[in-house]
């Protein structure tokens, strides 16, 4: 008796690495904007779960695919180019399905069985469907009946973007890898890496990683950009750590010229230094971490993104650490990052340490549209900490268990962002030299202070809420500053 099969669909993806794939897009710098003639595969990502008898199968696992018409009587593509009226293809397609869920790169035309590339045409238009067979034995075929094509890859045949034509754009990358747990080019984010030795400006690589959860570390290579399925699909997790250094070994170390996006970096287990993230000594304005999701805990000191000599963008980014004894979020030693989007929070167990959302040492960040926290008990449970160095921070949320915000011996500019402190809303404090920190449409708030400053500061408050004592140690200068009873302030808000 035929055992009864079902597919279940999981997700559809979407596009990865295709034309239409917006961060795989940039704009012309110095070149008139017109498209270039080398264009990357097009590839779409598509996941399911197959049910024999009511059961989750594993095993490997025999598929034929079309994209087909509503009515299912019209081919737009098969994946071996055979299938005709929506009939079935020739050639199936070898997958490893286990505990029912397998993923398949339609389009790939590196997996067997799969001879016929994706092209923009295929989604020219709506109401297209997948077609899929399945068979256990490679003989006899199951209809497994279609779903519904996701709108993203529809973005293959996109004919604008804000207003400008599809050719106003170049393609980013050269070369696309594959790395997944079956049907890819590679099994592992770092074997795929060390298979790319000729990138470069005119050679950039992405190498796309299909869901699941690689348990590796990684070392970019410059003009090799790694991107996910998704935060929520697509996750790199290690145990590594580093006795003398943060900067030495992490899950993900960053290069030049790279960009990490749309997924999760993990760091676990025991030890003195524990980085999920690390970038040293990148070149400036040349990588990025976006759509990120960074996770870590377990060691004596732990950061999330530990950025070294190195000016990278970090944007839409989440990000939660737990340290023993310390715990920040991101961490900047003589670099000066954009940082916009982000959500960053540190915590420690040990009451004797300290945590916080990002912590500066001489650089000069940005830091835009973003929340840092930090809540660990006092003292050294910070939002944002600044030392030896010059930070923008607009239209923010920060707050600490100790300070919102700390600047040591930094001149600070900080707009339209709350600073709620356990102790102090805005800390400031020097001991030689003069700093000047300017306070634009914000609110303040401390149970002690609302905003404290050494002799050495000259603050400038226009606009905004003390919610909390001011001390007179430094020099003053409000206008239109009120407390949080909403009284207007003094000039020297008092």
């Amino acid at each position: 008796m035929k055992r009864k099969t079902a597919l279940t669909i999981v997700t559809s993806v979407g596009v990865a690495a295709a034309v239409g794939l917006l961060v795989g897009l940039v704009l012309a710098d110095d070149s008139p904007l017109v498209a270039t003639d080398d264009t990357v595969p097009m590839v779409v990502s598509y996941q399911g779960e197959v049910l024999v008898g009511g059961e989750p199968y594993s095993g490997t696992g025999h598929f034929k695919f079309a994209v087909v018409n509503a009515a299912g009587n019209h081919t737009y593509w098969s994946n071996d180019g055979t299938s005709s009226g929506g009939s079935v293809p020739d050639t199936a397609v070898s997958l490893e399905v286990r505990d029912g869920l397998f993923a398949v790169l339609l389009g790939n035309t590196n997996v067997p069985g799969m001879t016929q590339p994706l092209s923009a045409d295929v989604f020219a238009d709506r109401g297209r469907r997948l077609h899929v067979w399945f068979s256990e034995d490679g003989a006899d075929f199951t209809d497994l009946g279609m779903s519904v094509i996701a709108a993203v890859p529809y973005a293959i045949n996109a004919e604008t973007l804000d207003g400008l034509d599809s050719t106003a754009f170049q393609q980013a990358y050269d070369h696309v890898v594959v790395v997944a747990k079956s049907g890819g080019d590679y099994t592992t984010i770092q074997g795929a890496l060390d298979s790319i030795t000729d990138s470069g400006p005119a050679s950039r690589y992405l190498v796309w990683v299909a869901p699941g959860t690689y348990s590796e570390t990684v070392t970019m290579v410059p003009y090799v950009s790694i991107q996910g399925a998704g935060a929520e699909l697509t996750t790199i997790s290690s145990t590594v750590s580093s006795p003398i250094s943060p900067t030495e070994r992490a899950t993900v170390v960053l290069t030049d010229h790279v960009a990490l996006r749309d997924l999760t970096v993990v760091i676990t287990g025991t030890g003195k230094h524990k980085v999920a993230i690390v970038a040293r000594h990148v070149e400036t304005d040349t990588s990025e971490i976006a759509d990120v999701v960074v996770t870590g805990g377990g060691g004596d000191q732990v950061y999330g993104i530990y950025s070294y000599h190195s000016s990278i963008t970090i944007r839409d980014v989440h990000i939660g650490i737990v340290g023993d004894a310390v715990g920040y979020g991101i961490y900047n030693k003589w670099s000066s990052p954009y940082i916009v989007n982000v959500a960053s929070a540190g915590e420690r167990l040990d009451s004797h340490g300290e945590c916080g959302g990002i912590y500066n040492y001489h650089g000069s960040p940005t830091i835009v549209d973003s929340t840092a926290s930090g809540w660990c008990g006092t003292p050294y449970g910070y939002g944002i900490v600044s030392t030896y160095s010059s930070v923008l921070i607009q239209n923010s949320i920060a707050s600490g268990s100790y300070h919102a915000i700390s600047n040591i011996a930094t001149t600070a500019t900080i707009r339209d962002t709350v600073a709620e402190g356990g102790l102090t809303g805005i800390y400031n404090l020097s001991y030689s030299g003069t700093y000047t920190m300017t306070v634009d449409h914000c609110r303040a708030r401390g149970d002690s202070y609302a905003i404290t400053g050494s002799s050495n500061y000259v603050i400038y408050v226009g606009a905004s809420q003390l919610d909390g004592n001011v001390d007179t140690d430094a020099t003053y200068h409000c206008v239109g500053a009120y407390d949080g009873s909403y009284t207007a302030l003094n000039g020297t808000c008092q």
